[in-house]
């Protein structure tokens, strides 16, 4: 179960993410842009699995139970900390959509590809970090669940298309609002 909510939460945040400057990429139909927003995503994704397989090494290097569960421990105080920043840092920033259009409008107005591949690559891969700290460091490879990782990634994807086809409709602040509240207790 942990597996579903920390991979549906993360996945969900880079969906909207991407949906937010596919959305604006496709209004102004700037396919430079959205191929560049495509390629942020690709590699995002790759800089997250690399990332997740260092941990699991550094995690599985460690041949001593003992250091094993300090390297958890580590990990899991390190993603505490890094969430509850992150929650915290959300709720203070009213709008972060608007935010993100803006940094993008700035580098169109510029036609600097280049930052506006940084700023998405970025703002994903923060997701795929966070999705690996918790995962590596506070779920035993024994007790992993391959069901609810695929499962909340898929289902987050698929709520993050539909979201977007139906032109932001749908309120997402009271999910956030009850994630996050279940997200720091599980901090």
């Amino acid at each position: 179960m942990n597996e579903f909510v920390i991979t549906f939460r993360e996945t969900l945040e880079a969906t909207i993410i991407v949906g937010i400057f596919y959305t604006l990429f496709s209004k102004i139909n700037d396919n430079k842009a959205l191929k560049t927003l495509w390629t942020a995503v690709a590699f995002s994704i790759n800089a997250s699995i690399l990332f997740a397989f260092i941990l699991k090494g550094l995690k599985e290097q460690l041949n001593n139970s003992v250091y094993e569960k300090l390297f958890e421990s580590l990990l899991m105080y390190l993603a505490s900390g890094f969430l509850l920043y992150m929650i915290f840092w959300m709720h203070k920033k009213i709008n972060i959509k608007a935010e993100f259009i803006k940094k993008a409008n700035l580098s169109l107005k510029k036609l600097n590809y280049t930052s506006i591949f940084f700023l998405i690559f970025f703002a994903i891969t923060r997701e795929g970090f966070e999705t690996a700290l918790f995962l590596i460091g506070g779920i035993s490879a024994l007790k992993f669940s391959y069901l609810g990782f695929f499962t909340g990634i898929i289902l987050a994807i698929a709520i993050g298309y539909l979201i977007f086809i139906r032109g932001n409709k749908i309120k997402l602040k009271p999910f956030f609002d009850i994630s996050s509240i279940i997200l720091i207790f599980f901090a």
